[in-house]
């Protein structure tokens, strides 16, 4: 008798160790070793379960385990390496999207002839950026911020003032909306393209080094030297400047003071 109930006894305690209370995978006691929280499945909220992070090597309390500023989860489905800092999805730290997201905005985009209008769609462009690293531009959607084009040549007199601007410059065409500039990459996000040299050549991958070292603003500076986006644009007053919102829709067209008064607006 006193034998059975030592067997219960044991059974259990060892059921109580397999408990699993979040159904996550991995058990309470496992949780309490990893440093997780029994009760809640994705303890550092980053999108990968306790158990995928204890599988992975990967932290469960701190959602971008090598601090390189991209979370756990978006390394994984990006990849990368979630414990190598040296292994990033973007040198220059730009914004990441799921690809079924980026796949699903792939649906009636505008193609043309003509300009796009308001609620029009740019398609997914692939541009390479100063850091060499190609830029898939559907990475800076479905974020919840609005989205600014600008596409510039390296010559261009109006399109290196509004350079000198966003990189912090005192400028005085463009003093009264420090603001926005102040709210970059938190409120809103911004990418330049080039689309030719100093010398009205093409751009290349020098142009926007360049360009990127004599204007360090916080944004990737992008090669159009195809001219994508500007044939999409349709137009050839430079800069181009519009906005789009987070779904790749064009909310302005062309129109840089307005774009910025728009987004002055957004801030208030």
């Amino acid at each position: 008798m006193r034998k059975i109930w030592v067997l219960g006894l044991i059974a259990l305690f060892v059921a109580g160790c397999n408990v699993d209370s979040d159904g996550d995978g991995l058990s309470n006691r496992g949780e309490r070793e990893f440093g997780t929280d029994p009760q809640n499945a994705d303890t550092d909220g980053d999108g990968l379960s306790d158990y995928e992070e204890w599988g992975l090597g990967t932290s469960g309390t701190n959602a971008d385990t090598d601090d390189d500023g991209y979370t756990d989860w978006e390394e994984i489905e990006g990849g990368t390496d979630p414990n190598d800092s040296d292994s990033v999805i973007y040198r220059g730290g730009w914004p990441f999207n799921h690809p079924l997201n980026k796949g699903e905005l792939e649906d009636n985009v505008f193609i043309g002839p003509g300009q796009p209008e308001a609620g029009d769609r740019m398609p997914r462009f692939y541009l390479m950026d100063q850091y060499e690293d190609e830029v898939d531009l559907y990475d800076f959607a479905n974020h919840g911020v609005p989205i600014v084009y600008d596409l510039s040549l390296e010559w261009c007199g109006p399109c290196r003032s509004m350079a000198r601007w966003l990189a912090g410059e005192d400028n005085r065409s463009y003093e009264d909306f420090n603001d926005v500039r102040d709210a970059l990459n938190n409120e809103f996000y911004w990418f330049t393209t080039l689309v030719q040299a100093s010398d009205r050549t093409p751009a290349d991958l020098e142009t926007l080094q360049r360009w990127h070292e004599e204007f360090p603003a916080p944004v990737p500076v992008l090669d159009d030297s195809d001219r994508n986006i500007s044939r999409w644009v349709d137009y050839n007053a430079y800069p181009i400047v519009g906005v789009l919102n987070e779904n790749m829709e064009v909310i302005i067209l062309n129109d840089r003071m307005e774009v910025l008064r728009y987004l002055q607006g957004e801030l208030r």
